[in-house]
């Protein structure tokens, strides 16, 4: 009973979302892909905030009395290879960030075999 009650909630539910959202003039992909170029700049500033901040040589000043030179310093090799994974998923971003641009402006899906990139357009 309740299981009924609640699915016919849902089914009611998701048909006005789709006779809400089925607007043909609307530039559906276009909002998408700004939405998705958004994100990624905006993950971008904050990675290039946290660089500025992870390549500093002195701790913060807030932490200058608890923590001395040479213990910042060790824990400065942790943040190197933080800064170069950063760097991966940078480039990774960019890929994913037109990969997006891809499937949604043109329909082409961009595929990776054997290390080449193949790309297919969808039906």
């Amino acid at each position: 009973m309740i299981i009924e009650i609640a699915s016919s909630i849902i089914a009611n539910f998701t048909q006005r979302l789709a006779t809400f959202l089925d607007r043909p003039l609307f530039p559906w992909k276009k909002v998408i892909v700004g939405f998705s170029l958004a994100q990624y700049l905006f993950e971008g500033f904050l990675s290039l905030r946290q660089y500025q901040v992870l390549k500093q040589t002195r701790p913060p000043k807030a932490l200058a009395g608890e923590v001395s030179q040479e213990v910042f310093d060790k824990s400065q090799v942790i943040y190197a290879l933080r800064i170069l994974r950063d760097q991966h998923l940078t480039l990774l971003g960019i890929w994913t960030s037109e990969s997006e641009v891809w499937r949604g402006q043109w329909a082409i899906w961009p595929t990776t075999e054997h290390g080449f990139h193949l790309f297919r357009r969808s039906p």
